[in-house]
């Protein structure tokens, strides 16, 4: 799968991620802002400085990570080999023009399906790898890249 996800260019791979990720934000349990305090647990967590990135290179990433869990493989194959969604009527205008959240927001809730963010009673928050051998190998170059977008200014 590595092999059909890596020479994705970066508005498909954002494509694929936000529509794998969406549904995740019915759910209403997930962060979907990555806070100044999540934020130093990540970087604790996986001993990670932001490095430059785009979100194109996040995307890909994520992508790959999704792509260890097996039952994922066929949803990807078939966002890869299916025509592009359709979309009806005007786009909305962002809020912010030049900022797309989507990737950014769509990465924090998919790292949440591999680890939990659990705020303990202090307020400060506590990461848990949940789905092993996920492992720092894909999970902290993804925290990396996500800790430089949102260094930039683009927070989700």
């Amino acid at each position: 799968m590595h092999d059909r996800l890596a020479p994705l260019d970066d508005a498909t791979a954002a494509r694929l991620l936000t529509t794998i990720a969406t549904p995740h934000l019915r759910d209403g349990t997930l962060a979907t802002e990555l806070t100044p305090d999540l934020r130093a647990a990540l970087e604790t967590t996986y001993g990670v400085a932001p490095a430059p990135t785009s979100e194109g290179e996040l995307a890909r990433l994520v992508l790959q990570l999704l792509a260890t869990d097996p039952a994922m493989q066929p949803v990807i194959a078939a966002l890869l080999d299916g025509p592009a969604p359709e979309h009806f009527g005007t786009p909305k205008a962002s809020a912010r023009p030049g900022r797309s959240i989507g990737v950014l927001v769509a990465a924090l809730l998919v790292l949440q399906t591999h680890v939990r963010l659990e705020r303990e009673p202090s307020g400060t928050w506590k990461v848990l790898v949940e789905k092993e051998p996920t492992s720092g190998e894909l999970l902290g170059p993804i925290v990396q890249k996500l800790l430089a977008l949102t260094a930039a200014g683009k927070t989700p």
